[in-house]
């Protein structure tokens, strides 16, 4: 048995087909990797052996990182929004003009769907009064 292990690295976790990626990625490797073998390993005439090949795959993703140009807008960044959102990717905002139409029930759905998919998330609440 041939093992081969291939990493990746994608931007989310959270891709609906990830399941479907990772088999897709599997079979090439497979394949590409039987090829390789059949055309590079001399079999004996008498002895035709079963050449079996184990693919694994290992999935991540990179940290997230903030949009700056350069440090100093890094540093400024940090001194801003604190050292916790320094790392935040992406932030949903769930809103309304109205109250009692669901916001909280929607947000906490949201974000048990994601932490599910793997994701990271935080909840906020802020209310803005006028």
């Amino acid at each position: 048995t041939i093992k081969v292990k291939t990493s990746i690295k994608l931007p989310s976790l959270l891709h609906p087909s990830l399941s479907t990626i990772i088999t897709n990625i599997k079979n090439v490797v497979q394949q590409a990797t039987s090829n390789f073998l059949s055309s590079n390993i001399k079999q004996q005439q008498e002895e035709k052996e079963t050449i079996n090949i184990k693919v694994d795959v290992q999935v991540s993703t990179h940290k997230p990182k903030p949009f700056v140009r350069n440090q100093k807008e890094l540093d400024e960044l940090i001194r801003n929004l604190g050292p916790g959102l320094a790392n935040v990717a992406h932030f949903v905002a769930v809103y309304s003009c109205k109250g009692g139409v669901g916001k909280s029930t929607v947000a906490v759905n949201l974000a048990y769907e994601l932490a599910r998919m793997g994701g990271r998330v935080g909840k906020s609440f802020l209310l803005l009064v006028w």
